[in-house]
């Protein structure tokens, strides 16, 4: 299972950017997140935009991701392996299309970066920070 650090939501321009730095403890490496903002519902999927390389400003709204590349989705939150056991994280739904995304390599890349435009019309107003859930595995 991945430690799980967010970052400020920063606001430019009508984009809010969501720039996670995620860590996984010698496993296979998986994050899954709900958010609901402005009225509109997000959940992770392929979506999200992936890296493996930590560059200087890389959380900030300014930064240009355009080498990201897209996350890999690894399935359906309730159903995909080997998370399927953890059907019931507290607001993460089973029903909403909410995928567990990391690199192209869950086995290896045990620190990956994320980021997920999250684009709200006129509305610069952050999100409020996300609540996290630290989850053990013994597998």
């Amino acid at each position: 299972m991945a430690s799980i650090t967010f970052s400020n939501v920063w606001k430019i321009y009508s984009k809010n950017i969501i720039a996670v730095k995620a860590i996984d403890n010698n496993g296979i490496g998986g994050v899954v997140a709900e958010i609901d903002f402005n009225g509109s519902h997000y959940v992770t999927d392929d979506e999200w935009k992936v890296s493996t390389i930590e560059e200087l400003g890389w959380e900030s709204v300014e930064y240009n991701d355009i080498t990201w590349q897209k996350a890999t989705s690894y399935g359906l939150h309730g159903v995909a392996s080997p998370w399927a056991d953890y059907q019931d994280v507290v607001g993460i739904s089973t029903t909403e299309n909410v995928q567990w995304i990391w690199s192209s390599d869950a086995e290896n890349d045990d620190i990956v970066f994320f980021r997920y435009t999250l684009r709200a019309g006129g509305d610069t107003t952050p999100p409020s920070a996300p609540t996290g859930v630290t989850v053990t595995s013994s597998h």
